[in-house]
């Protein structure tokens, strides 16, 4: 018998067969073609689990020798198949991007077996399964992204989210920072301070610092502060970025922005995920012109509420950290500051000092006009739709 299906084809099929015969996994091939057809007619499945080739056309000719089942493309949510083999050279990716929202939802794994063949001595299953959920993940987030911008509030040019894109931050700060300093009149100064940046890679100065800025990076821990000195010892060694290896605490803040920067900047961060309430609320030595601060978004305006300080507080992953975006809110106004935005993801508000303000920001007194609820999927994936897991530790109202 000749065959239409490529050797690599085979080889990955061969990799996954053990696994499918372990777990008594249940199969289904898609679309119905040449290919699931010489699959079936070589006994490639023999003693597997295999339900039979799903195909969204309802006007196949089925070639009823090969006694396999026959579903249309709506039966698969009711079928609930362990893996789906994609079996199409020519449509593969289509396919894939078809049903990968439905099945992500459903838990069912989709392989494709007819992409690019793969380097033998690093592909595995694994890499694999790992891969179309990440493909899966993203394609998820796009859409629940497009649909949360379809409403009809967004349609408000003064609001900042759809301007949101990723460049090195974690989520969309980079474009909502970018059309800030965009709508601000007055000349910015391009310079920054930011801790909590992890190893440098990825926080809201370093696209800045690709476009020129320079500034101050404080961070805590020994190892990311390595890869900092390691990744940007040239940034450094020409004083565009300025580093310090220390753990912030209320009564060092000052000092240690102090001895880089007094006055004016154009931008501060703050991102620690525990005593970012506090420590904002000491800063005196510099006036920033913008402000990115994180907010737990498990407790909803109007609850004010934040961490109880602890000079050696570090975050276990749970909600027990930062403060709520009302008490975060009220402490800007008292530093001078007008709340005009916060993420989709529910991470982080925007602040900008009140004499930079002008009619192109949202500004209201509705917190509700700002706030985001806890959308961590967006980022982490819809594993993370509940948010962090819960603490027990009660944390302090502010009055």
């Amino acid at each position: 018998m000749s065959t239409l299906i490529r050797n690599y084809v085979y080889k990955k099929l061969f990799s996954l067969l053990p696994i499918f015969l372990r777990d008594n996994s249940k199969v289904l091939l898609y679309p119905y073609g040449a290919m699931s057809v010489e699959l079936i007619e070589r006994k490639v499945f023999d003693g597997c689990n295999l339900l039979g080739v799903a195909d969204k056309s309802r006007n196949i000719v089925v070639d009823e020798s090969l006694d396999v089942n026959i579903y249309h493309s709506s039966q698969i949510s009711q079928i609930v198949p362990d893996y789906i083999l994609i079996c199409s050279l020519s449509y593969h990716n289509q396919i894939m991007l078809e049903l990968l929202p439905d099945c992500i939802r459903k838990g069912i794994q989709i392989i494709d077996l007819c992409d690019e063949e793969p380097d033998p001595d690093i592909y595995t299953i694994e890499d694999k399964i790992s891969a179309v959920l990440e493909q899966s993940n993203a394609l998820l987030c796009s859409n629940e992204i497009r649909n949360i911008l379809s409403q009809d509030k967004y349609k408000d040019t003064r609001r900042l989210e759809p301007y949101g894109f990723r460049c090195y931050s974690q989520h969309d700060e980079d474009g909502m920072l970018a059309e800030i300093f965009k709508r601000m009149d007055s000349e910015i100064p391009h310079t920054f301070v930011e801790f909590g940046v992890g190893d440098g890679l990825e926080n809201n100065s370093l696209l800045l610092m690709k476009l020129g800025w320079h500034g101050l990076w404080i961070e805590g821990c020994k190892k990311n502060a390595a890869k900092i000195i390691s990744s940007f010892s040239s940034q450094i060694k020409s004083g565009q970025l300025l580093f310090e290896h220390q753990f912030i605490r209320r009564d060092n803040i000052n000092e240690l922005i102090g001895s880089h920067f007094i006055g004016d900047v154009g931008l501060l961060c703050i991102d620690i995920d525990g005593n970012d309430y506090y420590v904002w609320e000491e800063i005196d030595v510099i006036k920033p012109y913008v402000v990115i601060i994180e907010y737990n978004a498990k407790f909803p305006p109007p609850i004010k509420w934040t961490i109880n300080y602890d000079a050696e507080h570090i975050w276990n992953l749970s909600d027990y950290q930062g403060a709520s975006l009302a008490a975060i809110n009220e402490l800007g106004r008292k530093k001078g500051y007008q709340l005009v935005g916060c993420n989709l993801n529910g991470t982080n508000a925007f602040f900008v000092r009140a004499d930079q303000l002008n009619e192109r920001f949202l500004i209201s007194d509705e917190l509700m006009d700002y706030y985001h609820p806890p959308r961590y999927y967006l980022t982490g994936g819809y594993r993370m739709m509940s948010g962090h897991t819960p603490d027990p530790r009660m944390g302090k109202i502010i009055d």
